[in-house]
């Protein structure tokens, strides 16, 4: 083989291995990037002076170069949420109001992730789900509520008023005379309780 040819071999060999070098660490820096291309550069110059028959080699080198100085690795960018719970509970809010529900329950889903001890995102979780008639989730998400705070009337009442449109007639009667106590003068904790005492009729 002749000299030329080695030298040839031996740089693309070299720039294979840097190449692999650099593709196998998350670099992130411009520095980097520019330090490989001018490594590439100087290889092709060099292959070139010694008069290395490099023609064949060239697009390799030349592509190299370019991915190294003008582009960077794929990465995964992580976006922070700059709402807070009661951001994403008040944007559910209105677009329940706007009767955009399946957004509303995700803002209320998003709030009730963000702030695990507070139960109102919870509550209105399970009012939108109890609107479509999900009367299983409605439920599920009042119960929720009330892990959190067993003292929310509203969860009680509105989980009496589900548990009735299951024909849960005891389990509804229980919630239901306890959202009473807790508020005796509510007209709509009484309304249900009534409504549970008639069956439902």
């Amino acid at each position: 083989m002749m000299a030329s040819q080695k030298l040839t071999n031996c740089s693309v060999a070299a720039i294979v291995l840097v190449t692999a070098a650099y593709l196998s660490t998350p670099h992130s820096s411009t520095i980097a990037r520019l330090a490989f291309g001018a490594f590439c550069l100087a290889i092709h110059s060099f292959c070139f002076l010694a008069k290395a028959s490099i023609m064949r080699f060239r697009p390799l080198i030349i592509l190299l170069t370019l991915f190294a100085t003008g582009c960077s690795l794929p990465r995964v960018i992580v976006l922070n949420d700059p709402l807070d719970a009661r951001q994403h509970n008040d944007l559910g809010v209105a677009y329940e109001a706007r009767g955009e529900n399946d957004l509303a329950l995700r803002e209320y889903e998003r709030a009730a992730d963000l702030d695990g001890q507070w139960d109102r995102p919870l509550v209105n979780l399970g009012n939108v789900l109890a609107g479509q008639q999900d009367w299983k989730k409605a439920a599920g998400s009042y119960r929720e509520a009330l892990g959190r705070n067993p003292a929310n009337a509203e969860a009680m009442n509105n989980l009496a008023w589900v548990l009735l449109r299951q024909g849960e007639l005891e389990q509804a009667r229980i919630w239901a005379e306890r959202a009473v106590e807790a508020c005796p003068d509510n007209p709509a904790f009484l309304d249900t309780l009534a409504e549970v005492k008639g069956g439902g009729t």
